[in-house]
Parts: C-alpha cells; sequence; structure tokens
C-alpha cells in the first residue's frame, strides 16, 4: 500500500482536488444561475455650446446576458441648469419617455420595453438646450445616465458625469434702480 500511496502522492494533490472541486462548483452555480449586467454611456456632441443653441447627448445602453431578459428597465438623464428637451430620437427598446422629477431635479425617464429582451443594446438621441439668458457665461453643466432594471445584478449601472460649457453672449446692462437686457 506504501507504493501505490507515494506513487501516486496523494498527501500532495489533496489541495488540487479541492480546488478543482470548487471550481467545479463555482462554474456549476455560474451556468444555472445567469446573471443580467446593464451598461449605459453618455456623449455630448460638444464640449461647448452658446446658450439658446441646441446640442445633442448620445446615450448608449445595453444589456448583457445570454438568456436573461430586463424587466422594469429605465434610463434616466438629470436635466439640471434649466435644460430643456428639443427632440428624442429613440430605438424599437423605447417604449415611451417624460420628464419626471427626481430629488427636485428634471430628468428625463426613458421607459424600456418589458421585458427588454436579452442582449438588447442601442443609442438614443436626445437634443436639448439651455434657453438664452438663464446662466452666466462659463456656467458647466453636468449630468450623467443611469440604467436600472428590477431583475439586474449591477443595477443601478451609472455613466460617468460629463460636461458641457454653456457661453452666454447676453449683454446685461445694470443702473441704479433698473435691470435691462441688450
Amino acid at each position: 500500500m506504501n507504493k501505490l500511496y507515494n506513487r501516486f502522492n496523494l498527501k500532495q494533490s489533496a489541495f488540487p482536488l479541492r480546488a478543482l472541486f470548487f471550481s467545479l462548483a463555482l462554474l456549476w452555480s455560474g451556468l444555472t444561475h445567469a446573471q443580467l449586467l446593464l451598461n449605459t454611456d453618455l456623449t455630448p456632441s460638444v464640449t461647448s455650446v452658446p446658450s439658446g443653441a441646441t446640442y445633442v447627448y448620445s446615450i448608449f445602453y445595453s444589456t448583457q446576458s445570454p438568456t436573461l431578459a430586463a424587466t422594469n428597465a429605465h434610463i434616466q438623464v438629470p436635466f439640471p441648469n434649466g435644460m430643456t428637451l428639443v427632440n428624442f430620437q429613440g430605438t424599437g427598446h423605447v417604449a415611451g419617455h417624460s420628464i419626471i422629477m427626481v430629488m427636485g431635479v428634471p430628468t428625463l425617464d426613458i421607459e424600456m420595453i418589458d421585458p427588454l429582451p436579452a442582449g438588447s443594446a442601442g443609442i438614443i438621441d436626445i437634443e436639448v438646450l439651455i434657453p438664452a439668458g438663464t446662466v452666466c457665461d462659463g456656467t458647466v453643466v453636468t449630468t450623467h445616465s443611469t440604467f436600472t432594471a428590477d431583475n439586474a445584478t449591477n443595477s443601478p449601472a451609472s455613466s460617468p458625469d460629463v460636461d458641457v460649457t454653456i457661453t452666454a453672449t447676453t449683454n446685461w446692462n445694470f443702473g441704479i434702480g433698473e435691470v435691462s437686457v441688450a
């Protein structure tokens, strides 16, 4: 028996066998418990724009799962500094959109079809503007996109903040007892 024991070196192979068993258990649990991951990114068409001029944000979104559809999926983009929606161009995955208030900030809420199929991806373009005369020259408008779904592992998924600098060309005249816009 000693020769057989030494030949297979069972004492040293116990750890690799446990590691193999653990790896197989992890693989099996991953195969039987699929995960849904969300991705989103927000890209402005410009880095600087005059107040009163329109510009576009492109919202990239995707779901990562070979089998799981996203339920109750929404994408939200806060509209700071008086930003207003001028035009919305969705995809076949969009069920509707509206402006809602989130913690006192007007926010574009994009409702996706329910369920949003596994592996869905697309680009939504929104045209916005900051009305002339509402912000000072050099104001930086910062926003981001957030993608949520009830059954996603990483919900909410958010893009990094993006900045657009607003240039103001309105001339303000101040006098004693009067203010006028030239």
